[in-house]
């Protein structure tokens, strides 16, 4: 039987043996009125390549290939803000810095009234990056969502910081706003949730507020914190031509302190009395990063904006993670 020669072709890194091909089988294609050549063997084996292993490869879970200077220089630059931002953020009910408390409304801010299940938002900026997701998810689950946020002011009765002098003031009026809307649930959250007014006992005063007021407490906390900006940190892998998008605990300094540290607000909600509406603590670091391995971006696409705020799309990930979470 005679052969045509065969070769070994890759592409890709994958190494391609084609089989011999028969002269005999090439009479037969022949009497079919179809002529099959050598070359055109190899072009199928290259399309079959295409269309079905290159496919099958993504589906894996590989990287994606965002790399290079123009990869760099989009993850650098990245923003949100207008239309988009204002929706994540759950604009006008969160204060940034220097903005009047009068900005913040009730017929804006607070749960509709008369709503049978009823959430409010108390927090800083990184409960707010959550707001515009939360606020639909809630809404699929029947519950009418209020939001009280201000930059840098911890849901914590008595905080006061010299770089934010409104807190307490932006806080105790928050507080005549829950008390007056009595929401069934309160979701609290802060960047900095391991504060010294947090231990020495501010957490637990504002709790026993919040339970005396009827409400159910979820404070969630652990936000996934690297110490630099999360997108140029994506900016200087795309130049080195690294295709990781992850990061893991493992290997970063500042998520090891986020584990190791958010287990004493842990143990704070546990001391809370048993009786009375329901407390918990959420974790995100431990829902948002399984296996200790955090997403930095998805198809070039940052999940954070800076050191700890999410972008949109990190938002709507993050949410659909452990908005369940939320109403257990």
């Amino acid at each position: 039987m005679e052969y045509e020669e065969f070769t070994i072709v890759r592409v890709n890194g994958w190494r391609i043996s084609l089989m011999p091909y028969s002269r005999r089988w090439q009479r037969a294609f022949a009497l079919l009125g179809v002529r099959v050549t050598f070359d055109g063997l190899i072009r199928r084996a290259l399309l079959i390549i295409a269309i079905v292993v290159v496919p099958i490869s993504s589906f894996a879970g590989e990287p994606s290939p965002f790399v290079g200077e123009d990869a760099a220089e989009a993850y650098a630059s990245y923003t949100n803000t207008g239309e988009v931002g204002n929706k994540q953020w759950g604009d006008p009910c969160f204060l940034n810095v220097g903005q009047p408390m009068e900005r913040l409304t009730e017929s804006q801010c607070l749960p509709k009234a008369g709503a049978k299940h009823t959430v409010i938002l108390w927090g800083d900026s990184s409960l707010a990056m959550y707001a515009g997701d939360l606020n639909a998810s809630f809404a699929r689950a029947g519950y009418s969502m209020g939001q009280l946020t201000a930059s840098g002011c911890p849901p914590v009765i008595g905080f006061q910081s010299a770089d934010r002098p409104m807190c307490q003031a932006i806080n105790e009026r928050f507080m005549k706003l829950i008390a007056l809307s009595r929401p069934t649930l309160v979701i609290m959250s802060n960047e900095c949730c391991y504060n010294e007014t947090l231990t020495a006992g501010g957490l637990l005063k504002t709790i026993e507020f919040l339970r005396n007021n009827g409400s159910r407490v979820v404070f969630l906390g652990g936000h996934p914190q690297f110490g630099v900006d999360a997108k140029l940190l994506m900016a200087d892998r795309a130049r080195k031509m690294d295709p990781r998008a992850t990061i893991t605990v493992g290997e970063n300094a500042r998520l090891q302190q986020i584990v190791q540290v958010e287990s004493q607000v842990k143990n704070i909600i546990d001391s809370v009395p048993a009786g009375g509406p329901s407390v918990r603590y959420v974790s995100i670091v431990s829902t948002v990063c399984p296996n200790q391995t955090c997403v930095l971006a998805a198809d070039g696409i940052p999940y954070y904006m800076d050191e700890v705020h999410v972008s949109p799309l990190g938002s709507r990930e993050h949410v659909q993670r452990f908005f369940s979470l939320l109403l257990r």
